[in-house]
């Protein structure tokens, strides 16, 4: 006999600031469903609308947009399960590289890695979009399985 999973709610996460984009382009920065969060792809923007002028300011805009629609679902970037990048200049990947180990410094997501030839407005460099797993991160200090 099959068993019946009951349907849980969705969660919309938009944190403050973004509402336009939601309204405007009519999207969400993150769904959660259960302990599960998938985030839209997350810009080199700041809060003001303000590009980062480097990759390097571009890649660290997009983790702390990354880590506030996480933190505004009830999770963090240690919970990120898969990391998928998008990117104009795979050979600039090593700068972008650095900047993720500030936001992943141990316990590393899988991460896919895409090369593009353009990103939604001409402006930008890169573009990061994650999972996450509500909890499942390991905290810091600790040692992945088999590392």
């Amino acid at each position: 006999m099959r068993e019946t999973l009951s349907p849980q709610p969705r969660m919309l996460i938009n944190p403050a600031g973004t509402e336009g984009l939601y309204t405007t382009w009519q999207f969400s920065q993150g769904v959660r469903v259960g302990e599960m969060i998938w985030t839209a792809g997350q810009l080199g923007v700041d809060g003001e609308g303000r590009f980062g002028t480097t990759l390097e300011d571009q890649a660290r805009l997009a983790f702390i947009n990354l880590r506030s629609v996480l933190e505004a679902g009830g999770s963090s970037p240690a919970d990120v399960v898969e990391l998928v990048t998008y990117h104009l200049a795979m050979d600039e990947l090593p700068r972008f590289a650095a900047v993720k180990a500030e936001f992943f410094p141990q316990n590393y997501p899988t991460w896919t890695v895409v090369g593009v030839t353009a990103l939604a407005l001409p402006e930008l460099l890169v573009e990061v979009k994650a999972v996450a797993v509500v909890g499942s991160g390991l905290p810091q200090n600790a040692e992945p399985a088999d590392a």
